[in-house]
C-alpha cells in the first residue's frame, strides 16, 4: 500500500491545495518499507490528482482542502484523510496504529469552523 501525506517543514502541510511536497510512504506488513519524496511545479490542483494517481496513491492525508479537491480526490478512488495536523513521523505511527483519525491529530479550530468530528466523520466531508 502506498500512502502520501502533505508535508512542509517535517509538519503535515496546513493547505493541500497550494502544498508542493508530498512525502510517499510504501507499507509493507504494516510498517513503512520505502519513503520517497515528490515536489509539485506549478500546477494546478487537479494535476496534483492525477500525479497521485500516476503514483498508484491509496491513501492521502492532508490538512486542509478545498471541497471541490476533496470531491475529485475521493472520486479518483483515494482515501482522503483531510484536516490532520502534527509531526509527520508521529501522524504515520497513528495511522499505521489504527489512532488516525482521530482527535489528537485534529487541525487546531477544526470543531470552530462549523465542522465537527463524529466518530469518522467530518461534516459533510464524507466518512473518512
Amino acid at each position: 500500500m502506498k500512502i502520501a501525506l502533505s508535508v512542509w517543514e517535517g509538519r503535515i502541510s496546513p493547505v493541500f491545495d497550494t502544498s508542493r511536497q508530498l512525502l510517499v510512504v510504501d507499507v509493507e506488513d504494516g510498517k513503512p518499507a520505502f519513503r520517497s519524496r515528490e515536489r509539485f511545479r506549478d500546477e494546478p490542483p487537479w494535476r496534483k490528482i492525477a500525479r497521485l494517481l500516476e503514483m498508484d496513491i491509496e491513501v492521502l492525508m492532508c490538512g486542509a482542502i478545498s471541497r471541490p479537491l476533496a470531491d475529485r480526490v475521493s472520486a479518483s478512488g483515494i482515501r482522503l484523510i483531510p484536516f490532520v495536523a502534527g509531526n509527520v513521523e508521529e501522524v504515520i505511527d497513528a495511522y499505521l496504529s489504527g489512532a488516525l483519525p482521530g482527535p489528537r491529530f485534529l487541525m487546531p479550530g477544526f470543531c470552530r469552523k462549523g465542522r465537527r468530528f463524529r466518530g469518522g466523520r467530518f461534516g459533510g466531508m464524507g466518512k473518512w
